[in-house]
């Protein structure tokens, strides 16, 4: 009986296996977690890639790709993913260690857009480790070397900002490189800018409610520089003024005032309450800049866009020299100098000061003398130097230099009619690039003025007018599709990069508006990466994560798995399938077979 039992339970085994039968439950398994690699350049990331899938393998399940139903995505690099509409929360950043780095490139700080008439500023931060050797910094353009800069180090770990120049000689997408150097090639630290020069002048109106001295030695300062295009208005007398260019007749036509970039007005304290009230719809509605040139402390209408600030009067019986205030190469001054200034006795919140005075050799206190402060989108630069045009012999004086380079920055900061912005410029084939846009007009018109049947309208006539392309000389024009972005006048899109290597546009147009920014393909850009780790930093701390370095990549694996919910599948599996099955098979045969013999049965 027993010999039986065991023969029908191994030929069931058997008949089982043959059957092959399939069971489907739900199973909870390892929840996924997207890993998404953005580092600038691919020289030994793929260790780190791999060390990163190692760590998480252990707990999850990895996909090496932007997944939305992810329970999390780890970002390994050293910038921003190009593409970031498509990631799953939490996010959290692994970034690779730079510690052995002897010199290392933490920022470059260059304009996107450059008139060809400007001599460029590239501003390149650098964190070195070689006290007594030799710096050496390189702007190149192919490989032609524009800039260097050459320096010795005289601490062992310190950080420094070196301003290289460049002047423009073609229109058009330029791509330069920074490489910085301690004497060989294994201590060397490359990134890339992209610039795209452009053949404009920025547009500018000049005002001078009353004839003033300040007002217009600043306009000929301007007016000779080939980057402006000026128009002028001087009120001489009641109802009379001298023109210049294509002047509005009045601050309150502001479709007049739409034009220009920047409005540089002298003796504000002559423009009435009506003036100002324009010029307060220029900043908010064009978000413009506008400079006042004071010649005199004299209380007027334009108190209200400056909040009703307080002012200082000084006066010094010898000239004194204005010190920019920001950062440039060697700590340059301005070249300004005065005898007669006037400055806030407290700068209203959230202004920045752009040129100090000294007020006293042995206290050392400096007093903002140009400041600017922001008005909506626009902006005011304010300049106290009442007498400062009185200095102006260049062997001693940077006068029209000063001026030159304040109305520009002005003229520049305003938004064009179509502001197009991406993650980076410099891009690898077929990677996926977020495209932001915004329409100006709409984003900064006084929405409150606007009737409810009036906004759908307006919204509706943004979502039909405008379009956005990808093109070069060699290749064919590619559609890329908008959408709103839930704010007045904000559209997105993204799009992949075309896989080969050049130079293109993306091309948005509004209407009779048509605006594009250069984006270059290359194989392996270098893109300098410390703005980029702490813009990363944040957008990790902003997706609900944390950034860590390598040496911490468990405490990712531990936060992810406190967070995340296992995936729970319908899965299918084969229990007859395992090799474990022979083990009884084979021992139920071989004791009926044992039981046989002991009885004496074949």
């Amino acid at each position: 009986m027993i010999e039986r039992v065991l023969r029908l339970t191994a030929l069931l085994i058997g008949l089982l296996a043959f059957l092959d039968p399939a069971i489907t439950s739900d199973r909870a398994g390892k929840p996924d977690v997207a890993l998404v690699s953005s580092f600038s350049d691919a020289r030994g990331h793929d260790e780190l890639m791999i060390r990163t899938e190692r760590a998480l393998a252990k707990n999850f399940a990895v996909l090496r790709a932007p997944f939305a139903r992810a329970a999390a995505t780890v970002v390994v690099g050293d910038r921003l993913p190009s593409r970031t509409g498509t990631l799953a929360l939490p996010l959290f950043a692994v970034l690779p260690d730079q510690m052995d780095a002897v010199v290392r490139i933490e920022a470059v700080r260059a304009p996107r857009t450059s008139s060809s008439e400007s001599r460029l500023p590239i501003a390149v931060v650098l964190h070195t480790r070689a006290r007594g050797r030799v710096l050496t910094v390189t702007l190149r353009q192919g490989a032609l070397v524009v800039d260097r800069v050459v320096d010795t180090l005289t601490t062992t770990n310190s950080t420094r900002e070196v301003v290289l120049s460049y002047m423009p000689t073609a229109v058009g997408t330029t791509v330069l490189s920074v490489v910085a150097d301690v004497g060989d090639t294994l201590h060397m630290a490359t990134t890339s800018v992209v610039v795209d020069i452009r053949d404009t002048r920025w547009s500018v109106l000049a005002f001078d409610a009353r004839p003033s001295w300040t007002s217009t030695f600043v306009r000929r300062a301007i007016a000779r520089d080939r980057r402006f295009a000026v128009s002028s208005r001087v009120v001489t007398s009641r109802n009379i003024s001298t023109d210049a260019g294509n002047p509005p007749r009045a601050f309150d036509d502001i479709a007049a005032l739409l034009r220009f970039d920047a409005i540089v007005i002298g003796a504000p304290e002559s423009l009435s309450a009506r003036d100002i009230q324009g010029l307060e719809r220029y900043l908010r509605q064009r978000g413009g800049s506008v400079v006042l040139l004071f010649d005199h402390n004299t209380l007027g209408a334009y108190s209200t866009l400056l909040g009703n600030i307080e002012w200082s009067k000084s006066s010094s019986a010898t000239s004194l020299p204005v010190v920019r205030s920001r950062r440039t190469v060697g700590g340059d001054t301005s070249g300004l100098r005065v005898t007669e200034f006037m400055s806030p006795m407290q700068l209203p919140e959230g202004s920045r000061s752009i040129a100090d005075v000294r007020t006293g050799a042995d206290s050392g206190v400096l007093r903002a003398l140009v400041w600017r402060t922001a008005v909506g989108a626009g902006r005011i630069l304010v300049s106290g130097a009442l007498d400062a045009w009185r200095f102006r012999d260049p062997l001693v004086s940077g006068f029209d230099r000063f001026w030159q380079s304040v109305v520009a920055e002005a003229a520049d900061a305003s938004p064009s009619a179509i502001e197009i912005r991406t993650v980076t410029r410099s891009t690898t084939p077929n990677e996926w690039i977020d495209l932001s846009v915004t329409l100006r007009e709409a984003a900064l018109s006084d929405a409150a003025v606007w009737s409810h049947s009036a906004l759908p309208s307006s919204r509706a006539f943004a979502r039909a007018s405008v379009s956005a392309h990808i093109t070069s000389h060699a290749f064919p024009r590619v559609a890329v599709r908008l959408w709103p972005d839930g704010s007045i006048g904000g559209f997105r899109g993204s799009f992949r990069a075309p896989g080969v290597v050049g130079h293109y546009y993306i091309a948005v147009t509004a209407g009779d508006l048509l605006d594009s920014v250069p984006i270059v393909v290359a194989r392996a850009p270098a893109v300098a990466s410390a703005e980029q780790r702490e813009l990363l930093r944040s957008m990790a701390i902003a997706g609900g994560g944390f950034a860590v370095d390598v040496a911490q990549l468990d405490s990712v694996s531990s936060a992810i798995l406190s967070a995340a919910v296992p995936a729970t599948r319908a899965e299918t599996w084969h229990p007859m399938r395992s090799a474990w099955w022979l083990v009884p098979f084979a021992l139920l045969l071989s004791a009926e077979w044992w039981l046989r013999r002991r009885q004496g049965l074949a």
